[in-house]
C-alpha cells in the first residue's frame, strides 16, 4: 500500500525547471508586446528616465548632472548619442569620468567618478592627482591644501617638484605648504613657519640641498625669525627678517 502511495506521489510531479520555462515565456511574451509597441519607432520610446550614480560628496549633485544631460539629449533613446552626453558631463569641474548606457525601455545609466584635489592651484582653482588643474565655485573647505602655482599645462610637474621638496625638507623638520613655479621658470617654497625660500630658475634642486646644508646650519635658532631665505647667490645666500624691509648677505 505505502508502495503504490509514493508511485502517485510521483506522478503529480511538475516536471523539473518548470518555473525557468515559464519565466523564459513571459520573458519572452514581454519582449515581443515592446518590439510590436515600437516597431513602427526605430529611434524608440522618448527618455523619460535618468538613472544616476554619483559617489557621496558635498560638491557634485545628482540635479547638476541632469541639468548637463537635459541639454544634450533629443528624439528617442537610439537617437542618442552617448559620447556627447558624456562629453557634456565630463565638463562638470568635479566630473574625473562618466559612463553613459541605454536602460530599455526609455532610460539612461549616468555612473560618475570624481576628481580628488590634491592642492589647491592659484587663487581659484584646485589640482588633482592627475595634474588635472579645475576651477569649482567654492573652494572654501580645501584651505588646508597646499598651495601650488604654476603654468597649468604643467600642472604634473609642479606636484612632483612639490612631493621632492616635501621629502627634502622633512628630514630637517620643516614642512613645506606651497610652491610656485611661475611661467619664467622660477621656483619658490613657503613653509608652515611662515618662510619663502626663494630657489630661481637655475638648478633649484641644487640650491635647495645648499639651503638644507648650509643655510639652515648657519642661521641655527635664528631661522625661526627669517621672513625670507634668496639661494640664487653663487657663493652664499641671503636672509630678510621678519619686520625689516632688507636683506643680510650671507657668505
Amino acid at each position: 500500500m505505502a508502495t503504490a502511495t509514493m508511485a502517485l506521489s510521483r506522478k503529480k510531479r511538475l516536471p523539473r525547471g518548470w518555473l525557468r520555462w515559464v519565466l523564459l515565456a513571459l520573458a519572452c511574451l514581454a519582449a515581443v508586446v515592446l518590439l510590436a509597441k515600437y516597431a513602427g519607432r526605430p529611434s524608440g520610446p522618448a527618455v523619460n528616465a535618468l538613472v544616476i550614480h554619483v559617489p557621496a560628496n558635498t560638491e557634485l549633485t545628482a540635479g547638476q548632472v541632469r541639468s548637463a544631460v537635459a541639454g544634450v539629449v533629443h528624439g528617442g533613446v537610439f537617437d542618442v548619442d552617448l559620447a556627447t552626453v558624456r562629453a557634456a558631463v565630463q565638463k562638470l569641474p568635479w566630473v574625473a569620468s562618466a559612463r553613459i548606457s541605454r536602460i530599455w525601455p526609455d532610460a539612461l545609466g549616468v555612473l560618475v567618478q570624481l576628481r580628488r584635489p590634491v592642492a589647491r592651484w592659484g587663487k581659484d582653482a584646485l589640482v588633482d592627482a592627475n595634474g588635472v588643474v579645475f576651477a569649482p565655485s567654492n573652494l572654501s573647505a580645501f584651505s588646508a591644501l597646499p598651495m601650488l602655482d604654476g603654468p597649468a599645462d604643467q600642472a604634473t610637474d609642479v606636484l612632483n617638484d612639490f612631493s621632492h621638496v616635501q621629502a627634502e625638507v622633512q628630514q630637517i623638520g620643516l614642512h613645506a605648504t606651497g610652491l610656485d613655479d611661475n611661467a619664467r621658470g622660477e621656483m619658490s617654497v613657503t613653509f608652515k613657519s611662515g618662510l619663502h625660500l626663494v630657489l630661481g630658475r637655475k638648478q633649484p634642486f641644487a640650491r635647495l640641498e645648499r639651503f638644507i646644508h648650509i643655510a639652515v646650519p648657519a642661521l641655527g635658532p635664528k631661522l625661526a625669525r627669517a621672513a625670507t631665505v634668496d639661494m640664487r647667490y653663487p657663493n652664499g645666500f641671503a636672509v630678510g627678517w621678519k619686520g625689516e624691509g632688507d636683506h643680510g648677505r650671507k657668505e
